[in-house]
């Protein structure tokens, strides 16, 4: 590993990442990869999709815009978007959208996109990752086990994948954290971990 690993040296000083995010899975994941030393800070964006905006490009828009908002010269920003088609699921602010999720996504495969932005200095870069998910055909019992849960509040699609709804997932085709928040490959890679 680099000696990025929670540090970046640049002509003599030690500067800290910040990561652009305030969902403790994103911090989590980080410190799962050997990032220990940073600053999460919490970014207030417009998080409306543009019309007939493509979900991919919404995550990368999204992550952009946590980039360009955070304050730093070297900081990291994640966006996770679900989508079915090209409908964008945003984050479930109530219990009634995360069923109307839930009942959409039941038996059929979705798409989580996964954005990652880094400013270094005055450089920026980025990356979008892609996974596919299947639900099994979910019973109104099976919604109501992940509506209890209440780990539908505030998540893309209404759903963690770490949590109830992952008893539910028959298919998963990519990266597992990017659908959990941040994927570590890319990370890593972006990191030049």
């Amino acid at each position: 590993m680099s000696a990025f690993i929670s540090r970046i040296k640049t002509r003599g000083i030690m500067k800290s990442l910040i990561l652009a995010s305030d969902r403790s899975r994103c911090k989590t994941l980080l410190k799962q990869i050997g990032i220990k030393d940073f600053l999460q800070v919490s970014v207030t964006i417009d998080e409306s999709p543009l019309p007939r905006e493509l979900p991919r490009h919404y995550a990368l828009r999204m992550a952009q815009e946590r980039l360009a908002v955070a304050e730093g010269d070297y900081v990291l920003a994640a966006q996770t978007v679900v989508s079915l088609g090209r409908r964008i699921l945003p984050k479930a602010r109530d219990k009634d959208t995360a069923k109307f999720y839930l009942t959409l996504l039941s038996g059929r495969r979705h798409a989580v996109y996964g954005a990652l932005c880094l400013r270094k200095g005055e450089r920026s870069y980025g990356k979008i990752v892609k996974t596919i998910i299947k639900f099994k055909s979910l019973s109104p019992q099976d919604i109501e086990a992940c509506l209890e849960s209440l780990e539908w509040r505030n998540m893309a699609g209404g759903y963690a994948i770490d949590g109830v709804a992952s008893r539910y997932i028959a298919f998963l085709s990519g990266s597992y954290s990017n659908v959990v928040g941040l994927d570590v490959y890319a990370a890593s890679r972006l990191l030049n971990l």
